[in-house]
């Protein structure tokens, strides 16, 4: 709270502020950003990449963290971004496919295209 008695929002991301110094802005706590955003040296919180669940920062740019890709995504190893597996399947070790003993009810694993077909379209 400004000494004025207002109040200021916390930054974008942040879960915990205080008072800037100056008593006119709110800072990030250290250590206190929301999930799936992380802090820079500034103390401001940037976004994780999309489909990211924890990240780490290469210089000012968020990346996304081993492992660190949702559900029904796998990491790009070129650059750490997450792709989506393929349709029907809840995991996958290449992207655009699915895991043999991953698809959703109805669907068929079909292992000539590695993804997940519904119960006709399997030969």
């Amino acid at each position: 709270m400004k000494s004025d008695g207002t109040c200021l929002e916390c930054p974008t991301g942040c879960a915990v502020c205080s008072l800037s110094a100056d008593g006119t802005s709110a800072t990030c706590v250290s250590g206190k950003c929301k999930q799936r955003y992380i802090q820079a040296t500034d103390l401001s919180c940037i976004p994780c990449p999309a489909d990211c669940v924890s990240c780490y920062l290469e210089g000012e740019t968020a990346k996304c963290a081993v492992d660190g890709c949702n559900d029904l995504f796998i990491q790009d190893s070129s650059d750490a971004s997450c792709t989506g597996c393929a349709a029907h399947c809840s995991k996958c070790s290449v992207k655009a496919q699915c895991d043999s003993d991953s698809c959703l009810s109805p669907f068929l694993y079909d292992d000539s295209t590695k993804t997940c077909l519904g119960r006709s379209c399997v030969l």
